[in-house]
């Protein structure tokens, strides 16, 4: 299964951004359930095992292989036909 994995902290002003710009329209066209929401300060290990430097962070998975990792500003398009290529 191909998903999304969303690394952000709440207290972090780009991430809110992110999740407005990027994250809630791809949740929409893609639906909810491809995209996991972690916040990287309560889940330090899951992003230290993901190498997850800077935040917003995005890690593209299929089944458990890392595909794609991003950060900074996303093309909605190109990871809405990742995520329906399936």
């Amino acid at each position: 299964m191909r998903k999304i994995l969303y690394f952000y902290a709440r207290e972090c002003p780009p991430c809110k951004f992110y999740k407005k710009q990027f994250i809630e329209p791809l949740e929409q066209l893609a639906g909810k359930e491809k995209i996991q929401h972690i916040n990287a300060k309560d889940y330090p290990f899951i992003a230290e095992q993901y190498s997850v430097e800077r935040l917003p962070t995005l890690i593209l998975l299929e089944g458990s292989q890392v595909v794609l990792r991003r950060s900074g500003a996303i093309d909605i398009e190109e990871l809405l036909d990742y995520l329906q290529k399936e």
